[in-house]
């Protein structure tokens, strides 16, 4: 289903999250080279989160932007805040409940990413917002946003 609304880049960051893919202090038990950070913190700015596919999951950053309306958000409804929505294998999740989720992943893949390797952590819900956008560039997801 993502393969007809997505591009490649979101379903392969979908994949690559199911596969435990991702660099992350956790993974690499704090053997990357080049990080701007020190421990094992969440990249979205958590306090207490650590840098983990497993608290990314879960993410208060990451939750309170797929949570909020569009066209700030990506409108998801609170109550599908979970592990399993996140993988999207709630059964009860629409294809554009799914599609937006996708995005989402793809937003947070990016701006973990990115944020591990500069000076100053940008602001993760802004940062999230414009990496959903690029994810959803030349795709039908992008109707599904409204922005």
């Amino acid at each position: 289903m993502l393969t007809c609304w997505c591009p490649p880049r979101v379903l392969a960051t979908y994949l690559r999250t199911c596969w435990n893919g991702w660099v992350t202090d956790r993974r690499f038990r704090i053997c990357i080279t080049g990080s701007k950070h020190s421990g094992n913190n969440c990249r979205l700015g958590c306090p207490h989160g650590e840098d983990s596919i497993e608290h990314y999951s879960l993410c208060p950053v990451f939750w309170a932007f797929a949570c909020a309306p569009r066209p700030t958000g990506l409108g998801i409804s609170p109550a599908l805040r979970s592990r399993e929505a996140f993988f999207l294998l709630r059964a009860e999740l629409s294809a554009e409940v799914t599609v937006r989720i996708a995005l989402g992943v793809y937003a947070l893949h990016r701006a973990v990413m990115h944020n591990r390797f500069v000076e100053q952590v940008l602001d993760g819900r802004s940062m999230l917002f414009l990496l959903a956008r690029r994810g959803a560039d030349h795709s039908k997801a992008k109707q599904l946003l409204c922005w």
